[in-house]
């Protein structure tokens, strides 16, 4: 029998009936968590969840550092424009 790394030795085949699928919805209000959609096991859905987490954090972190490279870009900008506006080439 073939193993999926994530099956805990069960086999998990490659065709798209193995496909798993997890659904998270919070509602902020109620704070209340609902999970839908098909797993094929708890140890598929923990990996999943962790995978999630570090994609999540990695898309998190390259947004926040293209967000600091416009900030600055920008601060260097606004030196550019006082330091000429000091020296009068303004």
């Amino acid at each position: 029998m073939d193993k999926d790394d994530h099956s805990n030795g069960h086999g998990n085949g490659n065709g798209s009936d193995k496909t798993d699928e997890l659904v998270l919805r919070f509602d902020r209000a109620t704070t209340s968590l609902a999970i839908s959609g098909h797993v094929y096991n708890i140890d598929t859905a923990l990996a999943m969840l962790a995978m999630a987490t570090r994609e999540y954090e990695r898309q998190l972190r390259t947004q926040q550092a293209m967000q600091l490279q416009a900030e600055l870009r920008q601060a260097a900008q606004d030196a550019q424009i006082a330091a000429a506006l000091r020296t009068g080439r303004g």
